[in-house]
């Protein structure tokens, strides 16, 4: 993606642009002493995010895990 042409106000507050690029879930599972423990199994959800810089054009993808209810 090219960089933009940005004023003064846009770099200094409007720099990142953060938009969702996937939603999804994944099992993890807890260990005790290198054994998974029975029924420790656990879904986790997350969103990943493309983060894009605006003033040099790069774009990162940043995943971040949503709260258990």
């Amino acid at each position: 993606m090219n960089p933009e042409k940005l004023n003064l106000w846009d770099r200094l507050f409007n720099r990142y642009r953060k938009r969702v690029s996937r939603r999804g879930a994944e099992t993890i599972t807890i260990y005790a002493n290198g054994v998974p423990i029975p029924g420790s199994q656990h879904q986790r959800e997350y969103v990943e995010y493309e983060v894009t810089d605006r003033l040099t054009g790069s774009v990162t993808i940043e995943k971040e895990y949503l709260p258990e209810p």
